[in-house]
């Protein structure tokens, strides 16, 4: 089945099947380690093996993935391919921007914006940009720098993904989680996330 680009297209994104099919496999040599799974219960000694199924480990939990089953890896080459071919060039970004492209190479420098490296040039997730493209996220220039020793996966999933530890009022005694970006959106403190990265670079 070949890439549909359709959706990419509706979003006013406007990239070609062979540049699409070109990142996702620059994305699989990133990803996938270039040689089949370890079997576990062939590199584990026996004592550690029974210890394992004594806590209720199967043998088939030690077992590499089928090839039916998900793997995370793979997963993530998709999800890195997509966040490429959907970010900003940097000529891009300055016209939404508008602004000179020098402007942005100096903020990416700064790391003021979150860029990545896509085949030796910079791109910029649209994560960090309003939803009209036209503004960078209200104080993401504050936090962008904590992002210099993170993956742009990691970044991406934190920035777009609600947090319990970000809480918006949207009625009376009512609370509910919000993502870092809507946070920022809705005029939250960008001081009050860093606290909060921290933590993601621990974990990261």
């Amino acid at each position: 089945m070949p890439i549909d680009t359709a959706i990419l297209e509706r979003a006013g994104i406007t990239v070609s099947t062979a540049d699409l099919e070109r990142l996702f496999n620059d994305a699989i040599l990133h990803w996938v380690p270039p040689y089949s799974p370890p079997d576990a219960r062939a590199g584990l000694p026996p004592a550690t093996q029974e210890a394992l199924y004594a806590v209720g480990v199967s043998p088939d939990d030690l077992a590499p993935l089928r090839p039916d089953e998900r793997r995370a890896d793979l997963e993530a080459a998709a999800e890195h391919a997509g966040l490429a071919a959907s970010a900003l060039t940097v000529s891009q970004a300055a016209a939404r921007l508008s602004i000179d492209p020098s402007r942005i190479r100096q903020r990416l420098a700064a790391r003021t914006l979150f860029g990545i490296r896509v085949e030796g040039s910079w791109r910029l997730p649209r994560f960090q940009f309003t939803d009209d493209g036209r503004h960078p996220v209200p104080g993401f220039g504050t936090i962008a720098p904590h992002f210099a020793d993170l993956h742009p996966l990691d970044v991406a999933t934190w920035f777009t993904t609600p947090q319990q530890d970000l809480l918006l009022g949207v009625a009376a005694n009512e609370e509910i989680a919000t993502s870092p970006r809507d946070w920022l959106i809705g005029g939250g403190d960008p001081r009050a996330l860093l606290p909060i990265i921290d933590e993601l670079r621990g974990y990261a």
